[in-house]
């Protein structure tokens, strides 16, 4: 049976994430993390809380890689991918577990509406934000405390 493929985005925090692992062959890395996604919900003139949804991603190679380097539980991402549902199947005692959304990721980065982030780049090309005199800039740090 063919699977459909729909491209998702999903904004939420970490609240798993398992050891990197390596398959095939070619010993590719991959890693799984869960997501939980709670959106805002319309309460009459205010908003609520909705229900909390858990979304299993799933990362590949350099990717993998770089989200077991830059990821930790708790941390707001922002996530990009195609959605599968993975099959009901059963647990060892026989009970059956209900199908569920798989992420595969083609993209994972930081959710800045938080918490301030800088980036840093691999290889000969590493660039840093200069100020109009030609000095590096400073960064600002978050102030977690304003949070």
């Amino acid at each position: 049976m063919a699977q459909i493929h729909n491209q998702r985005n999903v904004v939420g925090t970490i609240v798993d994430v398992y050891a990197p692992r390596s398959v095939g062959q070619e010993k590719h890395t991959v890693v799984n993390f869960t997501v939980a996604m709670t959106p805002s919900v319309k309460d009459g003139d205010g908003w609520k809380d909705g229900e909390t949804e858990f979304v299993r991603v799933t990362a590949w190679r350099k990717l993998a890689d770089n989200v077991v380097e830059s990821f930790n539980k708790g941390d707001r991402v922002i996530v990009i991918g195609r959605q599968t549902m993975e099959p009901a199947r059963e647990d060892r005692d026989g009970n059956t577990i209900d199908p569920r959304p798989n992420l595969t990721a083609d993209f994972v980065g930081i959710d800045l509406t938080y918490d301030a982030a800088h980036s840093e780049r691999e290889g000969k090309n590493k660039t840093s934000a200069k100020s109009e005199d030609g000095d590096e800039a400073p960064r600002k740090k978050a102030d977690k405390a304003s949070n």
